[in-house]
């Protein structure tokens, strides 16, 4: 497979770059002038680099001198959670999004898969399925959603099987620092007394390298199309993840549970469903939470000295 990635030096996209090389698929990638290819050093002379995003002109260029088989579009402005009610969250990705859609079909690309996210249900509160009414309440999940639905029909139109990976909680080393995981196994580790919840909220983590296999999977099976679930399948309240990280590093550390309180439009149940991918592709999560915790505090206690001072 001859694979286009954008977002590639994000988290998702480090690990899907490497999960596409695993497999020998050719590789070039997009990326934003200026971008830290720290996530990729090791990797990066396998793969061709494009230094102009995916929102400019330029790009058609690119596309149409590139010719993927597939495209995999991760990149997306605004992801943090200040950023989520932005305008920006249209100006940046909707259009940007759709013209990089237009462009590879009109490159020839047969597949073009994009990430969605767990926001695009908004406040649903029990086990999603794809098939359950959409309602988010970020303008991010709203744009994610619009980029979703638009980008089908102008995949569609065009011939071109368009795939959207609805992705839930991912966590792994290398993720940024200010998630939840990150930020606990820190602060823990700094011997501090982390701020949290109350932490009734039951939730759904998949790793990193699972979310990677699965869009793998999705752009090499030729029935995957529209909307699939990305998620762990096995939700859990969020206390119990917190406590097991906790006693990982250290059962008597103290715990700021119900120091911060929960915001307006905190969601409480965040659970995928993830039939339809294992059902149309035969995929499905390998990595165990607690075993992937382990990975992640190990990858950190690695870099314990360069970590910078927490506040």
């Amino acid at each position: 497979m001859k694979a286009l990635v954008t977002g590639a030096t994000g988290f998702v996209g480090s690990y899907l770059t490497r999960e596409l090389l695993r497999n020998d698929d050719e590789v070039a990638i997009l990326t934003r002038p200026g971008s830290s290819l720290r996530r990729l050093a090791d990797v990066q002379d396998r793969i061709t680099i494009f230094d102009q995003g995916f929102q400019g002109p330029e790009v058609v260029d690119v596309i149409q001198s590139y010719r993927p088989d597939c495209c995999f579009h991760l990149a997306w402005s605004g992801v943090a959670g200040k950023d989520r009610n932005e305008l920006f969250q249209i100006e940046d990705n909707l259009e940007p999004s759709l013209n990089l859609i237009r462009q590879c079909a009109d490159a020839g690309c047969e597949t073009f898969v994009g990430l969605g996210s767990q926001a695009e249900y908004g406040p649903i509160n029990r086990k999603a399925k794809e098939s359950d009414p959409v309602n988010p309440s970020t303008l991010y999940g709203k744009t994610k959603w619009a980029v979703s639905q638009l980008g089908q029909a102008e995949a569609e139109s065009r011939g071109m099987r368009f795939v959207w990976g609805r992705l839930f909680s991912s966590y792994g080393p290398g993720d940024n620092s200010d998630w939840l995981i990150p930020y606990l196994m820190r602060s823990l580790l700094a011997g501090q007394r982390p701020s949290l919840t109350p932490c009734e909220q039951i939730w759904d983590f998949i790793h990193v390298a699972d979310v990677a296999t699965a869009l793998r999977a999705l752009a090499v099976e030729p029935s995957a199309q529209g909307t699939f679930n990305v998620g762990g399948g096995d939700a859990r309240p969020l206390r119990e993840i917190v406590e097991a990280i906790r006693d990982l590093i250290d059962p008597q550390l103290p715990l700021g549970i119900g120091d911060v309180g929960y915001r307006p439009d905190q969601v409480m149940h965040l659970e995928a469903d993830i039939e339809r991918i294992t059902t149309t592709t035969g995929w499905c999560p390998q990595v165990d939470l607690k075993t992937g915790l382990a990975g992640c505090l190990e990858e950190l206690k690695d870099h314990e000295k360069t970590l910078p001072a927490m506040r």
